[in-house]
């Protein structure tokens, strides 16, 4: 009966454990007042990945506006859907349109 019983209680603890916060790194610090004044401006206080910082994230009013070239956006004009960005791109590999509304393959940090 015991034996039975162990599958499902190990099913159990770790059905618990993905309900647990994820732990911060080592590092980050966030700023409770920082964290309202962004929110306040309608931005989101995110812990950015792989800088371990928190940062405001701010949208821009044009996210989602289609656009053909850079200068369209206040962010990136996106290649593949040929819309404004909702906010910088900060890590990752993406294409966006440049000023002339050529493709280009950018390389985030």
């Amino acid at each position: 009966m015991a034996m039975r019983l162990l599958p499902i209680s190990l099913s159990f603890c770790l059905g618990l454990q993905a309900c647990l916060p994820e732990a911060e790194p080592a590092g980050a610090v966030r700023d409770v007042r920082e964290e309202k004044r962004c929110e306040e401006q309608g931005g989101r206080y995110l812990l950015e990945h792989p800088h371990v910082s928190y940062e405001c994230v701010l949208p821009f009013a044009d996210a989602g506006k289609s656009c053909t070239r850079a200068s369209d956006c206040r962010g990136q004009c996106m290649a593949e859907t040929k819309t404004c960005s909702a906010r910088n791109q900060l890590f990752g590999i993406w294409q966006e349109l440049d000023d002339q509304g050529n493709v280009i393959t950018v390389e985030g940090y």
